[in-house]
């Protein structure tokens, strides 16, 4: 989409570009960073970025403006919160949940006993001593009940609930920080340490080129299958009939019915939309 909409051979059309496939590149390095084990070997630090061509030391100390839509998108998710507060879960599911759960282990500790007396009809042999599977069921349904207490309200003052108040605090420190200190103060269009290069090598820490095992590109499955060359192939067309028996002309025939199964629909659609149109 670069390569077409941004026009021109001049150094600055190709500064440009370059620059925008940089940017694109650094926030996606920046993300993985965060989130692979592999990419935080190769860019340990941000001067590694910086010496991989992907950074540059002007961009260090600048920071971007959020933009309208972003802005937009940020009062949609603070609408979304006010409605999911104002439209709480009914109090009687909670605890209806409560009472079954309770009333069923309750039930359990007592039916499951095993019947030990001799006079009892139903006597059962005492094969295990301890409930296993009872105790196990217990940890489970209990462990789920207290993970669903704690989902119904996100942001109340457990420890697993969300910390508001951290986040209040972060957004206004970022937020005055990108408008004050980063207002009218864009970066300059800058050669990359690739810019006279015809082969693109990009870097690696002496650590991640180790672990790393590189192809070139995107390789199909079938890519490297090779036949020989000096082999003749005949190739022949579908309905010849003296180069295929009876079990070819099955699958022809499936063919030909297919086709006049499309056509069929294709005329129905032509005449419901000449319909429609009258």
């Amino acid at each position: 989409m670069v390569a077409a909409y941004v026009r021109g051979s001049d150094e600055k059309t190709r500064l440009l570009r370059r620059n925008i496939i940089r940017y694109c590149v650094l926030s996606q390095a920046l993300v993985f960073r965060d989130i692979s084990m592999r990419v935080r070997k190769r860019f340990p630090t941000i001067e590694t970025l910086v010496a991989a061509g992907t950074f540059s030391f002007l961009f260090l100390t600048t920071t971007r403006c959020c933009m309208l839509q972003e802005i937009k998108i940020f009062r949609t998710n603070m609408a979304i919160l006010c409605n999911f507060d104002w439209v709480p879960l009914p109090i009687m599911y909670p605890q209806l949940i409560v009472l079954a759960v309770h009333t069923y282990f309750l039930v359990a500790a007592v039916a499951r006993q095993f019947i030990i007396s001799e006079e009892a009809l139903n006597k059962t042999p005492t094969d295990i001593y301890f409930p296993f599977m009872t105790v196990v069921q217990f940890v489970f349904y209990m462990g789920w009940l207290k993970v669903a207490e704690a989902m119904l309200n996100p942001f109340g003052e457990d420890d697993d609930d969300f910390e508001c108040n951290f986040l209040l605090d972060k957004n206004l420190t970022i937020g005055l920080t990108i408008v004050d200190a980063g207002y009218n103060k864009t970066p300059a269009l800058l050669k990359d340490v690739f810019w006279s290069e015809k082969q693109i090598e990009p870097l690696y820490s002496a650590q991640s080129a180790r672990e790393e095992h590189r192809i070139s590109g995107v390789t199909g499955s079938t890519a490297n299958v090779k036949y020989q060359s000096n082999t003749s192939y005949k190739l022949f067309h579908i309905l010849d009939q003296k180069n295929f028996g009876p079990q070819n002309f099955k699958f022809c025939k499936l063919i030909c019915i297919s086709y006049l199964s499309l056509y069929n629909q294709a005329k129905n659609l032509q005449i419901r939309g000449k319909r429609w149109i009258n």
